[in-house]
């Protein structure tokens, strides 16, 4: 047989070997660049994971301190893996709180919108797709690892100066509406990540638009 068919063949062996091995990765991928609508569900307590219990119980006394009001456990239902976060609401109204196990990351973070549509959060972490830039609807106030009563502080101070530089005040809220927050932020993200091509379109186009909040 001559050798050129032997490397043909060969090479055609290898790249399906690393078809097979590589198409579940692709397919994760794939599916993470795929927009799915923020789902949040209630959920009780024997309903969390180990994992997630341990760390949302551990928070909370934390946010009880600060005189946050539970509103209750949430399971994300837009998640690759299993995703969970216990809300509170400030006590004048204007920021959720919330303790994550979101996507395997174990966070805090803290939450406001503002009457023009400015979406404002305070979180533990940093991430890359999560980045602030002037005028956009879409604000990030990154503080990794600080504790819960330093982020709080932090995201007051972060709401006095975006209310002043959108000249716009926060909205009241309520604890119904952290679904409709949670997923007006969420459409945010994703129609950002498609206007930089890495993402599929988001259902609705998020400009700087007045939301439409309660």
């Amino acid at each position: 047989m001559p050798l050129e068919v032997i490397a043909v063949g060969a090479a055609f062996l290898v790249s399906s070997v690393f078809v097979v091995l590589m198409f579940p990765l692709l397919r994760r991928l794939l599916e993470k660049l795929r927009y799915h609508e923020f789902r949040a569900e209630p959920v009780g307590a024997a309903e969390l994971t180990a994992r997630a219990a341990e760390h949302l119980d551990r928070v909370t006394p934390d946010m009880l301190r600060l005189g946050m009001r539970p509103v209750g456990d949430f399971r994300m239902g837009h998640t690759q893996r299993p995703s969970f976060v216990r809300i509170f609401l400030s006590p004048d109204r204007k920021s959720f709180g919330a303790i994550e196990d979101y996507e395997r990351r174990k966070t805090y973070a803290f939450l406001t919108v503002f009457e023009e549509g400015t979406y404002l959060e305070s979180c533990a972490v940093k991430c890359r797709q999560l980045y602030s830039e002037p005028g956009d609807p879409l604000q990030f106030n990154h503080l990794p690892g600080v504790s819960v009563d330093r982020l709080w502080s932090a995201h007051l101070e972060a709401v006095a100066d975006c209310g002043r530089t959108v000249g716009s005040e926060p909205i009241e809220l309520v604890p119904e509406q952290y679904a409709e927050v949670a997923g007006y932020a969420h459409r945010l993200v994703w129609w950002r990540l498609h206007k930089e091509g890495f993402a599929e379109r988001p259902p609705v186009p998020m400009e700087r638009e007045p939301v439409e909040i309660g």
